[in-house]
């Protein structure tokens, strides 16, 4: 991509595009803000790289002009810090993203994959949704475990609180929802996907959280249209988005799950639990969804279970992605604590449960080059 970098040296600059080299095709650097717009006229950029400090709002103005003339310009605002009225300021003017200085070349490349990603016309992330089989099974806490163990193994991973009335997602993880679920899909046609990975806050596992406001009464409804549209604007700007949506079938959740690339439906090993599994699969069918795509979380598992696998995947109607085993204290522990697994009980064995979920939810050349590096990392140890 052709990319012009204004208002940063040549050496902070060249550091911090030091891990882009592979997406940067051409580069220009200008370090006087006076010939700015005859630059962009001349070079004609991709991508438009502004630093915003000292005066952000004559800045931003000088953007905002800019991308009236050249509304095909991304632009990268690189900040010292983030709050929240600049982040809006930011995305007022019409930037695509936000690079914090501390966050150095690893979140450029970040933001300029994003952008790739986009200029190409092909999302690189994947969409997974959570589906309870009936009330009580725990599908948020394996929602919520599952995304922290994908960041743990290095993705990127959004989780959003899709259980609309009902979701308590920021709550559970210690997180204020500002913004909220309703503030994103209200965000205009133009709102750029990548600014989601800067905008929703972020939990110390590492997720960013899209949750639920605290008033409920005074946000506007969540219409099936703007859910698909966050769908499909969060694989621009993450490697995974995990979405909790409970255990209600309503229009907004039927148009997520025909949206999404998997939908898991997390079970227990009750009856009652397995039938409503089974109704939601069936529930599920008219939206012509292909059957691999939709697996089952047995949750709260017991090790001595005599129950027959094999038939009860076929009388549900989907396949078992995995189980986890019945740990009642250390799940009540984490959530007590607000904690997720990964924080409250790294190396209990629910822990690993979750885990081995993760990592067959991860795409096959991530998980295989994880494989490799760990065999390579036996090797010398």
């Amino acid at each position: 991509m052709r990319t012009l970098v204004a208002g940063l040296s040549e050496s902070t600059a060249h550091e911090l595009l030091a891990s882009s080299a592979q997406i940067v095709t051409e580069l220009q650097i200008l370090q006087s803000w006076r010939h700015l717009e005859a630059a962009v006229e001349r070079e004609q950029p991709d991508v438009m790289v502004v630093y915003v400090a000292g005066d952000p709002r004559s800045v931003l103005h000088r953007v905002s002009a800019i991308k009236q003339w050249y509304p095909r310009v991304h632009v990268i605002a690189v900040a010292d810090h983030a709050g929240h009225g600049l982040t809006t300021a930011i995305d007022e003017v019409g930037c695509s993203d936000i690079v914090l200085l501390d966050r150095g070349p690893a979140d450029m490349a970040r933001s300029l994959q994003s952008l790739s990603s986009r200029h190409g016309g092909t999302a690189a992330g994947q969409a997974v949704a959570f589906l309870g089989g009936k009330g009580g099974v725990g599908t948020t806490m394996m929602a919520l475990n599952t995304a922290a163990s994908l960041a743990q193994q290095g993705a990127s991973v959004v989780v959003v609180d899709l259980h609309l009335y009902l979701g308590d997602v920021a709550m559970l993880m210690g997180v204020e929802a500002m913004p909220s679920l309703h503030w994103f899909v209200s965000r205009p046609p133009s709102f750029d996907p990548v600014m989601y990975a800067m905008s929703a806050p972020r939990h110390p596992s590492g997720v960013s959280v899209i949750g639920l406001p605290g008033d409920l009464a005074k946000a506007d409804p969540v219409t099936a249209e703007a859910a698909i549209r966050l769908v499909d604007d969060l694989r621009f700007a993450f490697d995974m988005a995990i979405i909790d949506c409970g255990s209600m079938l309503n229009e907004e959740t039927l148009a997520v799950m025909s949206a999404v690339d998997r939908r898991l439906v997390v079970t227990s090993e009750q009856r009652a639990s397995l039938e409503g599994a089974h109704r939601r699969i069936q529930a599920l069918e008219p939206l012509g969804l292909h059957p691999s795509k939709t697996g089952l979380i047995v949750n709260r598992a017991h090790a001595d279970s005599r129950l027959d696998w094999g038939a009860i995947e076929n009388s549900v109607g989907a396949r078992v992605l995995g189980r986890v085993r019945n740990a009642w204290k250390p799940v009540k522990g984490s959530q007590e604590q607000k904690k997720l697994l990964t924080e409250a009980c790294p190396h209990e064995g629910v822990t690993s449960d979750v885990a081995a979920v993760a990592t067959a939810l991860l795409p096959r050349r991530r998980a295989q080059k994880e494989a490799i590096g760990e065999r390579i990392l036996r090797l010398f140890a």
